[in-house]
């Protein structure tokens, strides 16, 4: 992806400029109309690594990143006339060039264009489903003190019922990672893990499985850390137990009373899911549904993602709700022993509003909430962000619509992360250059976002994975663990290691 350095713009102080790339405008297109006394010219800027370009304290330009380029123009349009830009254009075929050009408007341009080196991506294995190997890994990875990856598989395994693994990264660039099935999911137990594993405190792994189970509605288990053995905290059954959910797909969180919660896809007291809460204390466990969805104006089908836990609240999604049908974010909170609901926001009721999110939420250090569905102004997805307002209060704004550009990330599904610095590092499904997912960056704040695809996924040496649909995990080198579903050497999906 390449980057602009130190290029200047001069001409009559009457004008304003924008850049164009490869004929699609970046953003924002129109920054500010440069009034004739302020800045002076010419105009000098140095673009870094952040993507913005500082002119003095009272003027800013940032810019939006794309995966190619062959052209980049200083539009100029005479203030108060028609539109008519008049373009000074510097090309670029992948090597760094400079080039002086003037027009007939007595504007100049210069300008250098430097290709970005290109993101550090290795593929640590290729889930093959034969023996005991799982395939199709849809669940984020998590990492122990040591800094193991666990992860599961919805498939595979020796009993096709899904896989709990490991994987030990390589100590250099050039080594290889380490992979081990630690369980494979038997009939009685549970099937199809989707909702990936939990490190508890005690070191155990905890997860949930979408069916399987006595009841075959799913299940709650903890596979024990030295014997790798499992035992089934809670198989869910809606038909015996009142209240009960059924069939979770999203994973477990610790939050409030070192409890454990989840939620289910499906049941529950109005047939649409629920939210549990469940402890395990030694030889018994006690679980509890602590929310029921599907009441009116309320949400429903929680799919996929772990909830948010902060203090006393936890905060979700859900794909579905009882209005217009388009999900919406969530808080419970806790008084004592009874748990609350409030809908923060319903999707479809703003335009370009995204719908049926999926994979959770994200929290900053700040508070604000960040998550991501289909949707969006350009059909193609969007991100969204809610910021604290006040007690129980939040504002909701739509911080990236996908689709502007040629080769963004367009979304079936996607997932957020967060980096140290706060910026935003996000899987889609869909999109990228190939058409088959992206690895991709946001950076600002309030109202001021820039987007940067960082990779997209596609035929690389006939065997690369693709169609990520799990959030990255943010490793202490400044690398990302991931997996994508489908693709890599047998097809099955792969676990990668990514420097975006």
């Amino acid at each position: 992806m390449p980057h602009l350095e130190d290029f200047e713009c001069y001409g009559p102080k009457e004008r304003s400029f924008n850049l164009a790339l490869d004929g699609g405008f970046l953003t924002p297109n129109i920054v500010r109309s440069f009034r004739k006394d302020r800045p002076p010219f010419p105009m000098r800027f140095r673009i870094a690594e952040e993507e913005s370009i500082v002119i003095d304290s009272d003027w800013s330009l940032r810019l939006r990143r794309l995966p190619f380029a062959v052209a980049v123009a200083c539009l100029v349009v005479v203030l108060g006339a028609p539109a008519s830009p008049v373009p000074a254009i510097i090309r670029t075929t992948g090597n760094t060039n400079r080039e002086n050009v003037a027009t007939s408007s007595g504007f100049r341009f210069a300008g250098r264009i430097t290709p970005d080196a290109a993101p550090f991506f290795r593929d640590n294995h290729d889930f093959s489903g034969i023996g005991t190997d799982g395939n199709a890994p849809v669940a984020e990875l998590v990492a122990d003190r040591n800094g193991q990856l666990y992860g599961t598989t919805e498939m595979g395994g020796s009993y096709g019922r899904g896989t709990l693994y490991r994987i030990t990264l390589p100590a250099s660039a050039t080594g290889n990672a380490t992979y081990q099935t630690l369980h494979s999911f038997k009939p009685g137990e549970g099937a199809t893990p989707e909702g990936g594993v939990l490190i508890g405190a005690d070191g155990g792994y905890y997860g949930t499985t979408n069916a399987g189970g006595t009841y075959g509605n799913g299940t709650v288990y903890r596979v024990d850390p030295a014997s790798l053995t499992l035992k089934t905290l809670h198989s869910f059954n809606p038909n015996a137990k009142a209240g009960d959910g059924s069939n979770p797909s999203g994973g477990l969180t610790a939050g409030p009373g070192g409890l454990l919660y989840g939620t289910t896809d499906l049941s529950g007291a109005h047939g649409v899911g629920t939210v549990f809460a469940i402890s395990p204390k030694g030889a018994s466990v006690s679980y509890t549904t602590i929310h029921n969805f599907g009441s009116p104006g309320d949400g429903a089908r929680p799919y996929q993602g772990r909830l948010v836990s902060s203090g006393s609240y936890l905060f979700g999604m859900t794909g579905s709700d009882t209005n217009q049908g388009f999900g919406v974010v969530y808080e419970l909170f806790q008084s004592g022993s009874t748990w609350s609901e409030a809908v923060l926001h319903q999707f479809g009721t703003v335009p370009g509003d995204p719908y049926g999110p999926s994979n959770g939420l994200v929290r900053d250090k700040s508070g604000n909430l960040y998550g991501c569905g289909q949707g969006g102004h350009f059909a193609k997805g969007a991100v969204f962000e809610l910021s604290p307002a006040g007690p129980g209060a939040f504002n909701y704004s739509i911080i990236e619509s996908f689709g502007a550009h040629t080769g963004e990330p367009a979304v079936a599904s996607c997932a957020l992360a967060l980096d140290s610095t706060g910026r935003l590092i996000g899987t889609s499904s869909n999109g990228g250059q190939y058409g088959e997912g992206t690895v991709f960056r946001l950076t600002g704040s309030g109202s001021a976002w820039s987007l940067s695809t960082r990779f997209s996924f596609g035929p690389v040496n006939g065997v690369n994975p693709y169609c990520p649909v799990a959030p990255l995990l943010p490793l202490p080198n400044g690398y990302y663990a991931g997996t994508a579903i489908s693709g890599g050497k047998f097809g099955f999906g792969a676990m990668f290691e990514i420097k975006p």
